[in-house]
């Protein structure tokens, strides 16, 4: 949303969102927003643009979830995006 006008700036799409609250958040550098869906995947767009960047999925997990709060960290070279307890 912007600041001044309230406009929406660009819509995210792709995800499963329809049941529950998946907050999302910046990513390295705001360059990215990041945010799960109710499939258990974790989604990457380009701010600006729009695209997807990456989804990562788990394949190891056969219970279905819902991805709802994620944390976006930096530690050295390292970048992670970790579902938030």
């Amino acid at each position: 949303m912007d600041l001044t006008s309230g406009k929406m700036l660009n819509e995210f799409t792709g995800h499963s969102n329809t049941s529950y609250r998946c907050r999302g958040c910046f990513g390295h550098a705001e360059a990215s927003v990041v945010c799960g869906d109710e499939t258990g995947v974790v989604w990457a767009w380009d701010l600006l643009d729009v695209s997807i960047l990456i989804f990562l999925s788990s394949c190891l997990i056969t219970e279905p979830f819902t991805v709802t709060d994620l944390q976006f960290l930096i530690k050295g070279n390292t970048a992670t995006a970790k579902p938030s307890t």
